[in-house]
């Protein structure tokens, strides 16, 4: 155990760190407490989930299991919703105003809680895509007795659209007691990456320039991440 006044650690320390980091700059401290991950790995992490990376490969791309993928996925997916992502919000993600009166905010919790068991249930999803039934939503969809025909297809298009995008990124399948709560985080994480994708100009090559500093570009969401990491770390 060092002591406070043992020159020779320090001395050993000081040469360590020089070897390490020979412009002498300041290491990056880690976005993970007590992580033995070093800045770069975490960063990779972050840097996947903003361009939805599946989480096979950016477990094999920065070199760590898929558990602490998708762990690090989760975390950064559950701080969007702090005002520093508000640039990427909707006014409510199904299109609800969730601040003008409490009807419309009980109305917005009952359509993701339909909505979360919709969802929670792809059989009504893979027999349409399949072939297997002609109209999108089926017989005991539980939207349409409270929403109607033309608001039924509207949400379950939103479901779709989060369904793909989850699938992409290979999730995989996940229980929350809030149904609700969990279904809206969902629709929001979807609609701030393909906010951010939109609004990211494209590489000669095709590929999005994550340097791009515009002001919802995923260059920017990436370093708000990093920023709010480096407050809060993991």
């Amino acid at each position: 155990m060092r002591e406070p006044g043992d020159q020779g650690a320090k001395d050993h320390d000081a040469k360590d760190h020089d070897e390490k980091n020979p412009d002498n700059e300041p290491l990056p401290m880690p976005l993970k407490r007590n992580s033995k991950l070093p800045y770069e790995v975490t960063r990779g992490m972050v840097e996947g989930f903003c361009l939805q990376e599946p989480i096979p490969d950016c477990a094999k791309r920065v070199g760590v299991s898929t558990k602490t993928v998708r762990a690090t996925y989760h975390d950064l997916r559950a701080r969007l919703i702090r005002p520093a992502f508000a640039r990427w919000h909707p006014v409510g993600a199904l299109n609800v105003d969730l601040t003008v009166q409490a009807s419309q905010d009980r109305l917005a919790k009952r359509q993701y809680l339909l909505l979360g068991r919709c969802f929670d249930h792809p059989t009504c999803w893979n027999n349409f895509t399949s072939g297997k039934r002609k109209t999108r939503q089926c017989r005991k969809c539980p939207l349409l007795p409270s929403f109607g025909l033309e608001e039924t297809l509207r949400l379950l298009m939103i479901a779709d659209s989060v369904r793909i995008f989850y699938g992409d990124m290979r999730w995989g399948r996940e229980r929350g007691a809030d149904q609700a709560g969990l279904m809206e985080l969902r629709v929001l994480h979807n609609h701030v990456l393909i906010t951010a994708l939109h609004e990211t100009p494209l590489n000669k090559d095709g590929t999005f320039d994550i340097e791009s500093e515009e002001p919802r570009a995923l260059g920017t969401l990436l370093l708000e991440l990093i920023d709010h990491l480096e407050d809060h770390p993991l």
